[in-house]
């Protein structure tokens, strides 16, 4: 990475910085938002870190409605190629629920 960095052509003045990011010190910044101690929910934290914009000081609560918005953004968004399909699954999936069949998943 530093010798990209070096590189004239890297950066877009004849200007060439002197530094090396292996010498940067590492800060943690205060008040970093956690996820739940042995939580599998890292991808659904870091979602709702990134709608908040940052906002709330990282107070993300994960619980199964925000599991739950997430999913359905994800479904029910227009550039999701399989949105049709899974709604026509779903709807089956309804009605075999409410005729009280034995349900697989296909």
């Amino acid at each position: 990475m530093e010798e990209l960095l070096m590189d004239p052509s890297f950066h877009g003045t004849d200007s060439n910085y002197d530094f090396k990011i292996t010498k940067f010190k590492i800060v943690t910044p205060k008040g970093l938002g956690r996820q739940r101690e042995g939580s599998n929910d890292c991808a659904v934290w870091v979602i709702n870190w990134m709608m908040q914009r940052g906002e709330n000081e990282y107070k993300i609560e994960v619980d199964e409605g925000s599991r739950l918005k997430i999913a359905l953004q994800l479904t029910l968004h227009p550039f999701n190629d399989e949105r049709d399909l899974m709604l026509a699954k779903s709807l089956e999936h309804k009605q075999d629920f409410i005729k009280g069949n034995d349900l697989e998943l296909n």
